[in-house]
């Protein structure tokens, strides 16, 4: 029986992941698998479980820690995802992966609909203030528990509530 939390989608891209505690430790390897809250990933080298690591992906950096690592004729390891930052053009194949995995709400679409849109302008500091208030915004809403996320308030006020009347 399978008892994880976030159904698994399988991948195929490389992947290097370094120790933060030991940065002389160093493996290179392929993500097979990603979900909501994680990845799995064939490596070159053993990580103990609990090992904090950063795990480079193209343009993409994550910071996780190692749930489990077992030996075949790789080391299969298992990393939940705690921090991500996205590459800077934002166009990376394992962005979009993410955002096919993580909950459809009407803010999350929201969010990922004005990311595209600040990724099509020039590279300014204006750019990039943008990408990371809507990647705090998106880890907010990724966080949060359905019942947490707060209806959005209308614009146009004309009964003074922001909100219809409940019948």
């Amino acid at each position: 029986m399978d008892r994880r939390l976030n159904r698994r989608y399988p991948e195929d891209l490389e992947v290097t992941v370094t120790e933060v505690a030991a940065q002389d430790r160093v493996a290179s390897g392929r993500i097979v698998d990603i979900s909501q809250s994680g990845l799995g990933a064939e490596l070159s080298l053993r990580f103990g479980a609990g090992a904090i690591v950063k795990v480079q992906i193209g343009e993409c950096v994550v910071f996780g820690h190692v749930t489990y690592c077992t030996e075949g004729q790789s080391f299969h390891t298992g990393i939940e995802v705690k921090r991500m930052f996205m590459g800077e053009s934002g166009h990376s194949r394992f962005n979009a992966i993410l955002s096919e995995t993580m909950p459809t709400t009407p803010e999350r679409k929201f969010e990922i609909y004005r990311l595209r849109m600040v990724q099509s302008m020039p590279n300014s500091d204006l750019k990039a203030a943008h990408i990371r208030a809507i990647e705090h915004t998106l880890a907010r809403l990724d966080a949060a528990r359905p019942d947490e996320l707060k209806r959005p308030v209308s614009s146009r006020v004309t009964t003074g509530r922001p909100y219809p009347r409940e019948k």
